[in-house]
Formats: structure tokens, sequence, C-alpha cells
């Protein structure tokens, strides 16, 4: 073969090389596109996702505050119920303490209205003058 043919074939091989690395560059550009593409996607979900999240940290944290306030409630109540319940048996003391002296009056009175009865205590009734 001659120096002329034998470059020929070789431009041929090197044309048809180049053309099928040109296709494959082709193929992987586009596989490069759509990775970008998807890339895109991903990364709006995870914008979409991270909005989610900061909306349910911000519903947590009310949440969290309502839980605190409540519980601050609750103790105070607590707090209150206890004070009441306090004041409850002391006047149940009282009541007690009043029954005590109600029945002590009332047999004094008793006694004293037998001793009327019978003579031995003065009358009651204002004195003549």
């Amino acid at each position: 073969m001659d120096k002329n043919k034998i470059n020929l074939i070789v431009i041929a091989v090197l044309v048809i090389a180049c053309l099928g690395i040109g296709v494959y560059a082709i193929g992987l550009n586009g596989q490069l596109n759509a990775e970008k593409t998807k890339s895109a996607q991903l990364n709006d979900q995870i914008k979409g996702l991270n909005s989610k999240a900061s909306d349910l940290q911000a519903q947590l944290s009310s949440a969290v505050s309502k839980a605190n306030n409540q519980a601050s409630s609750a103790s105070n109540l607590q707090s209150s119920l206890n004070a009441a319940l306090a004041e409850v048996d002391n006047l149940k003391a009282l009541k007690a303490e009043l029954e005590v002296k109600l029945q002590s009056a009332i047999s004094n009175v008793a006694a004293n209205a037998q001793k009327a009865v019978t003579g031995a205590v003065p009358s009651m009734a204002p004195e003549k003058q």
C-alpha cells in the first residue's frame, strides 16, 4: 500500500473515532443534563422538606410553649386547691370547736333552766324596786 492510502485509512479511522467520541460525548452530555435536572428536582424537594421541617419546628415550639403554660397553670391551680383545702380543714376545726361550745352552752342553759324550775337559782326576771 502506498503512503497516501495508508494516510487515507488512518484519517478515515480517526474520523470514525472522532465521530464515535463525539456521539459518546453527546450521549454523556444528555446524561449530564438529565442528572442536572434530577439534582434540581432533588434540591426543590429538599427546600420543600426544609420548609416543612421549619413549620413542624414552629408547631413543636408552640406546643411546648402551650404545654409549659398549662403545666404552670396546673401548678397554680394545685396551689390554690391546696390552700382551699387547708382553709376547709381550718373551717372544720372551727366548726368542731363551735359545736363543742354550743353543746356546752346548751348544757349550761338546760342546767340553769332545771335549777330555775326547781328554785335553786334566783329568778332571771328583773327585780322590782
